[in-house]
């Protein structure tokens, strides 16, 4: 399993081969980092996931917030835009 996704919502547009999740979409990654927004997009086509909406992640050691995002289909690899949170760092 890469990953584990809850919604309230999810639409699959076969022409485009295209899912959108909304409302409370949390997913959580084989890294175990934690995904939270209200709306997400996966192309499967081009094994894209995106969203323009708030996005937050939670990692072990810090918590990244921003708006605007995407990743690869397994969520291993993701970019956050307009970016925000608290990090750790060793002094």
């Amino acid at each position: 399993v890469e990953a584990t996704v809850k919604c309230d919502t999810a639409y699959y547009y076969s022409e485009s081969k295209r899912w959108k999740l909304t409302g409370n979409v949390n997913i959580k990654n084989s890294k175990n980092e934690k995904f939270f927004t209200d709306l997400l997009y996966w192309d499967q086509e081009t094994e894209k996931i995106y969203s323009d909406a708030y996005i937050k992640i939670e990692q072990e050691d810090q918590v990244t917030e921003g708006f605007g995002f995407s990743a690869n289909q397994n969520l291993t690899i993701w970019q956050i835009n307009n970016t925000k949170g608290i990090f750790s760092i060793e002094e």
